[in-house]
């Protein structure tokens, strides 16, 4: 097994059983892939970089070069000729973090015994100051080295083959940034409704426009089989199309740090953007019919499973919850297999998300049979209308990413109304409608081109 040298290692068969295994598990579930059949290993405290793979170098967010590295795990011992790859993101609000994270190489241990090739990756962090150009420049930095990072793989499968990869099976993800790294990976495939300002900084930062980015390894693939969303979020769920990879999502329903709705996400004090947690990207996937196996850690906050306790232990339920929701998904990606174990995959996330927009009005505006707001793009005027169910005045306000409100029209009393371009100018905006009484009603969002 491949990984750094300074790596304590001790067998943790015991807690990992106890973790993984289970009573209720239907007969095809066993074996490669969903029990631990390869030995554990741990690490808390590498000291420095000895045993990391180099996979690429880019500019930090200063203009330092930055060399990108990782490390890689490989199940002892293992003689399979084609291994699915599971690589992980670290978080910190893409202001700190390490490859070294605990909880990162702990979820390394125990897909790297269930017979994973894994990788926990160093990519770029820090933004100074701390605001909305600086962290989404951030997070496209992110995305540029995870990017290079799976077409290292991609590069070795193709050449000399040191980590026998299967390259149809790819998954990508992580905690937190690192989750939200692997959702914008997944569904951020090219700049059709992303506003402006934020293809600025993609231009900026790699002045073709190339969502691939520069940070090494060019001309290989970058494609993802699936994503593991821990406590993440994206700009806009619109990004989510019906041919993208399948999901799996665990979210606090009291996360105070991503939300598990939509709403704009704070970092050190400083409003960033709008962004849909993983309870909108639920309504949205199954709307649009997209696999995401989604899980409510109901009550608790974010990312529950990095207690340094519970992992320096063993014992944590969050991390027994985490590791097989997650095995569960992968499983059946690639065996067919459905292993459910009685989890409640689903909680009513409508009753914690009442601002959300609901799926029938989300990205195909237009779809639903009471609403209408067309052209969506439009270069000039929006029209939003209703149909003879509605009663009485409606009221309709336009927001910014930063949440703030750009138009506002009230009372209003025809089924239908028009919003110039000149009134809020290009980018995206979240269309709210409310009735007479105040209530929100519908909404959606519109892109001025």
């Amino acid at each position: 097994m491949k990984k750094p040298l300074l790596i304590q290692r001790f067998l943790l068969a015991f807690a990992a059983i106890g973790i993984i295994s289970s009573s209720s598990v239907f007969a095809q579930c066993s074996g490669r892939y969903f029990e631990p059949v390869f030995p554990s290993f741990i690490s808390f405290l590498p000291v420095s970089n000895v045993g990391a793979t180099v996979y690429g170098s880019a500019p930090d967010y200063q203009g330092v070069e930055t060399t990108l590295d990782m490390y890689v795990f490989e199940p002892e011992n293992d003689t399979a000729t084609k291994r699915p790859l599971i690589v992980f993101a670290f978080g910190g609000s893409f202001t700190a973090g390490a490859k070294e994270s605990p909880d990162v190489i702990r979820l390394c241990d125990y897909f790297t015994q269930m017979g994973y090739v894994t990788a926990s990756i160093k990519y770029r962090i820090g933004a100074n100051p701390i605001d909305s150009v600086n962290m989404l420049s951030a997070v496209v930095r992110g995305v540029h080295d995870s990017k290079a990072a799976l077409r290292y793989f991609y590069k070795d499968a193709a050449t000399t083959n040191t980590y026998r990869i299967d390259t149809n099976n790819i998954f990508m993800g992580g905690v937190s940034a690192g989750g939200l790294i692997g959702v914008h990976m997944g569904y951020m495939n090219d700049t059709i409704g992303v506003p402006n300002w934020i293809k600025d900084i993609i231009t900026n930062l790699t002045p073709s426009g190339n969502l691939e980015g520069e940070s090494g390894n060019p001309g290989y693939s970058s494609k993802i089989k699936g994503i593991i969303n821990l406590s993440a979020c994206i700009g806009d769920t619109a990004w989510i199309g019906p041919n993208d990879p399948p999901m799996v999502s665990l979210h606090g329903d009291d996360d105070g740090t991503v939300p598990y709705c939509t709403d704009i996400i704070n970092v050190s004090g400083s409003d960033i953007i709008t962004v849909d947690g993983s309870a909108t990207m639920k309504l949205r996937t199954d709307h649009i019919g997209l696999k995401n196996n989604f899980y409510t850690w109901v009550g608790a906050g974010h990312v529950p499973f990095t207690d340094p306790q519970g992992l320096i232990s063993g014992v944590n339920p969050y991390m027994d919850t985490t590791v097989r929701f997650v095995r569960n998904f992968l499983f059946e990606i690639l065996t067919g297999n459905v292993c459910d174990e009685g989890f409640k995959k689903e909680v009513p996330w409508g009753t914690f998300c009442s601002n959300v927009i609901k799926p029938e009005a989300v990205a195909e505006v237009g779809e639903s049979n009471v609403w209408n707001i067309f052209p969506n793009p439009s270069s000039s005027t929006i029209t939003i209308e209703h149909s003879d169910l509605v009663k009485g005045p409606w009221n309709v306000e336009l927001y910014n990413t930063m949440g703030q409100v750009v138009a506002s029209h009230k009372n209003i009393g025809d089924q239908r109304i028009s919003i110039s371009k000149n009134e809020t100018g290009t980018g995206l905006y979240f269309v709210k409608i409310f009735g007479a009484a105040g209530e929100l009603i519908s909404g959606s969002r519109v892109i001025f081109e």
